[in-house]
């Protein structure tokens, strides 16, 4: 699959959502596809899941709206993203990796985050705080990163305890 031809799959896929038409979403991927939200939100697995979770042959489905902002492909590793917002239940901003395999959607991982904000009020940096990147320390297997967003001048870095505890 080429750029183009990856940039046609996903427009097919949101046609479908807007549409209401999960046989076209669903088609756009593999029969074995998987479709998650790591690490354990969303887990689906196979087109015939998938097409019941986009509403399948129901007489009203649901009502969805996927918007692509920006898509990505690297054709040697069949691998592409794209930068969206999608509207069902809420609204979503996010990022999908997406991994072709015989011009259809073999694995779909999303990570979004979802509140009301429009897609120009949820990217704008005017007036943001920013956090310190000194302010970082390991406990078990994460990175957790103290965001001092709020306040930051309330925080001296020396009471900050380097265990995380």
């Amino acid at each position: 699959m080429n750029t183009q031809q990856f940039k046609q799959l996903l427009d097919i896929l949101a046609e479908g959502w807007n549409e209401g038409n999960a046989k076209k979403a669903s088609d756009c991927f593999t029969d074995d596809a998987l479709y998650v939200e790591p690490p354990d939100k969303q887990f689906f697995k196979g087109r015939d899941q998938l097409f019941r979770y986009f509403g399948g042959n129901s007489e009203k489905p649901k009502q969805m709206k996927m918007l692509w902002h920006n898509l990505s492909f690297d054709e040697e590793s069949q691998i592409g993203m794209g930068e969206y917002t999608f509207e069902m239940n809420d609204k979503n901003h996010g990022v999908v990796v997406v991994e072709i395999e015989d011009g259809k959607i073999k694995t779909w991982r999303e990570y979004q985050w979802t509140g009301d904000l429009n897609y120009e009020t949820f990217l704008d940096y005017k007036d943001k705080k920013f956090c310190s990147p000194s302010k970082t320390w390991n406990k078990g297997e994460f990175l957790l990163t103290l965001v001092l967003a709020q306040e930051p001048e309330k925080y001296d870095e020396d009471e900050i305890d380097s265990d995380g505890d």
